[in-house]
């Protein structure tokens, strides 16, 4: 079954890598239409999600939202397989870049740089802008159960020169890029299971991984948000922004507490603004409080 899932994967690279990004915007329009009415791809968990959050008061019509969620997975795959497209003398016309110099700023204290982000617009992107900006990137990732599948998303992630550690060994390996005053990117919205602390979520309590609050402890490295937000097909406004590590208490537990709050409520904030462009396929309130 793994390798039939692998020669699928590279077969749909095959097709669609080549091709130029409008006719991936055209042929999207044909594998949304898979997803959504064929596959039915986690369906109840999208409306599960939307439902929990939004009740009767949806920002858009349900009918519509639900589609722009579709849509935004499937380009956001489609975009992923035609990233190879980007390269260091084009990527500035596909990216439009708000607050740049934060990076460069935050990257000459010397105590490395921790990009926090989430599951919204596509949030591949890092990967490859970062080196084109001329940074050492390093990425975060949970390790993907078919082994050979495992190895092409990494290889397509680590393309440009970006590096890939997995979760199980991410705080020693991110302790020491970031000491080495390297970015250290982590996506921090996924269900943390009871290794988790609960912050509050798109108005839901929310297991969450400390991990970022501890590495910035460890090391006092810069936390920085990123959004990747979609403007068109492959084309992305991309944002940083500093959060705040003014006046967090001293202790410890509660120190952890209060940051991972900080950095959950930026997220919420671009969620709340681009709720289509987000990732509703995770079961991100899998775990519940005691």
């Amino acid at each position: 079954m793994h390798r039939i899932e692998y020669i699928l994967v590279r077969i749909l690279i095959g097709i669609f890598q080549p091709l130029p990004f409008w006719a991936g915007k055209l042929a999207s329009r044909i594998v949304y239409f898979i997803v959504r009415y064929i596959l039915r791809y986690r369906r109840q968990t999208i409306l599960s999600n939307v439902q929990r959050v939004y009740g009767d008061q949806p920002p858009k019509p349900y009918p519509q939202l639900i589609k722009e969620i579709y849509l935004n997975f499937v380009y956001l795959w489609m975009e992923f397989l035609q990233f190879p497209k980007y390269n260091q003398q084009n990527f500035r016309k596909y990216f439009h870049i708000h607050n740049e110099e934060l990076v460069h700023q935050a990257l000459a204290k010397g105590k490395g740089v921790i990009f926090i982000t989430g599951h919204l617009g596509n949030f591949e992107i890092m990967t490859y802008l970062m080196p084109f900006l001329g940074h050492p990137f390093n990425l975060i990732m949970k390790k993907i159960r078919n082994p050979l599948v495992n190895a092409l998303i990494v290889g397509r992630r680590t393309f440009r020169g970006s590096r890939v550690f997995y979760t199980f060994e991410a705080m020693k390996k991110g302790l020491a890029v970031l000491k080495n005053g390297e970015i250290l990117g982590i996506a921090g919205d996924q269900d943390a299971h009871r290794k988790g602390i609960f912050v509050h979520f798109l108005g839901q309590p929310s297991s969450t991984a400390a991990g970022t609050a501890v590495f910035w402890h460890r090391t006092g490295a810069e936390l920085v948000f990123c959004s990747m937000i979609r403007s068109n097909y492959a084309r992305f406004e991309i944002t940083f922004e500093k959060i705040s590590t003014e006046n967090l208490p001293h202790d410890l537990p509660a120190l952890v507490q209060e940051l991972t709050e900080r950095h959950t409520a930026v997220l919420e904030k671009w969620v709340r603004a681009y709720p289509e462009q987000y990732f509703w396929m995770h079961r991100r309130w899998k775990t519940k409080p005691v």
